[in-house]
């Protein structure tokens, strides 16, 4: 147990810090992104990196971080959304629900 959460802390550090480069690299091209979103590619290249090396003994602690921050990043984006404008985007949203229920 001890093992599995000192994974998910360091999964999370290297998400952040891969985050954190990748944002520098893409504002030296001129791309501008926010934090949350170059942690979240950043902890995909991770996840992705322990899929192909088939390092199964922490493939729940990276399934546990990814749906933490994929739930972190609905509940962000849900909130910065104006409720008057809701109609404009209530077929994507529902697209989500039902592709996260399924």
């Amino acid at each position: 147990l001890w093992f599995e959460r000192g994974a998910i802390i360091v999964l999370v550090l290297f998400s952040y810090l891969g985050g954190q480069l990748l944002q520098r690299g893409l504002h030296l091209v001129g791309v501008v992104c926010p934090e949350f979103l170059t942690a979240m590619l950043s902890a995909i290249g991770i996840s992705l990196l322990f899929h192909r090396r088939k390092l199964t003994s922490i493939a729940s602690s990276v399934h546990r971080v990814g749906d933490g921050a994929l739930a972190l990043f609905l509940v962000m984006t849900l909130t910065l959304l104006n409720p008057f404008s809701i109609e404009r985007v209530l077929i994507p949203l529902l697209v989500i629900g039902i592709a996260q229920t399924v």
